[in-house]
Order: C-alpha cells, then sequence, then structure tokens
C-alpha cells in the first residue's frame, strides 16, 4: 500500500503500478479527484473528513473505495475487473459503468446513489439509512437492490439478467427491464 496525504497525490492521477494507494483528504482541503488509472492492478482508497471523490479506470484489475465524512463519490471504469465502494457519512455516489466485472455499492448514512451500467456482469447495491437509489441497467447481469430507512428506490433496466430489489420502510418501487 502507498500512502498520501492529499497535497501531495498528482494532480492529474496517478499510474497504476500494482500496488493499492490510500488518499487522506483532511477537512478543508480544496475539493478534487484522486484519480488511479492503467493496465496494471491496484486499487485507490479515498478517506477523511476532507471532500473529493476516488476514480478507478482502465485494463487493470482494481476497485475505487471512498470513506468519511467529506463529500464525495467512488467510480469505477473500464474493462478491468473491480468495484466502486462509498461509504460513511459524507455525500456521495458509487458508480461502475464499462465492460469489467465489478458492481457499485452505497453504504452509510450519507446520501447517495449505486449506479451500475454497461456490458459488465455487477449488481447495484445501496443500504443504509442515507436516501438514495440503486440503479441497474445495460446489457450485463446484475441487479438492483435498495434495502435500509433511507427513501430510495430500485430499477433494473436492460437486456441483462437480474431483478430490482426493495426492503426497508423507505418509499418501494421497482422497474425492471422496460
Amino acid at each position: 500500500m502507498i500512502y498520501y496525504k492529499a497535497k501531495d497525490f498528482p494532480v492529474d492521477g496517478l499510474e497504476a503500478t500494482g500496488e493499492s494507494v490510500k488518499v487522506h483528504v483532511p477537512k478543508g482541503a480544496e475539493w478534487r479527484t484522486y484519480k488511479l488509472f492503467g493496465d496494471q492492478g491496484g486499487s485507490i482508497t479515498v478517506d477523511g473528513d476532507g471532500d473529493g471523490s476516488a476514480v478507478r479506470s482502465g485494463k487493470g484489475k482494481g476497485d475505487a473505495y471512498r470513506y468519511g465524512a467529506g463529500a464525495g463519490g467512488a467510480s469505477r471504469s473500464g474493462s478491468g475487473t473491480g468495484h466502486a465502494q462509498r461509504d460513511g457519512d459524507g455525500d456521495g455516489n458509487a458508480r461502475r459503468s464499462g465492460k469489467g466485472a465489478g458492481g457499485a455499492r452505497r453504504y452509510g448514512t450519507g446520501d447517495g446513489h449505486a449506479y451500475r451500467h454497461g456490458d459488465g456482469d455487477g449488481v447495484a447495491w445501496r443500504s443504509g439509512e442515507g436516501e438514495g437509489s440503486a440503479h441497474r441497467y445495460g446489457a450485463g447481469n446484475g441487479g438492483a437492490y435498495r434495502i435500509g430507512y433511507g427513501e430510495g428506490h430500485a430499477w433494473r433496466w436492460g437486456a441483462g439478467t437480474g431483478k430490482a430489489y426493495r426492503d426497508g420502510d423507505g418509499e418501494i418501487e421497482e422497474k425492471q427491464n422496460d
């Protein structure tokens, strides 16, 4: 694991080398995107009370994680296998797109959605007390799941196999393959 303070992380992002990267963003840091890209493996984790998003793209295997009270999402795109996960009190979405296998997961009390679209297999999962929906669309296989007390929907569109499922005290709405 390679550790960075937010101020030391390269502005244009970092090319993956096979090792995972962790960036700590303190409260008051200027909002920005922390990117890990390329064909080598490795995940990126952004945590802390400051604002900013975690992005992982490319063919390499790896995830994008965003934790903590700061605002910002987690995004994973490309043909590499990997998830996008957002957890914690901060607001932000989890978004997974592209041909690579992997889901979008949004947990916690912060508001935000879980989006999974594209040809790759994987689910959209939203749980917790924060407001937000689970959206799964595209040709890839996988469902949309919304669990917990927060307001939100479970929606599933596209040619892929999968269902929409909503459980909890929030508003219930399911839409599948229309």
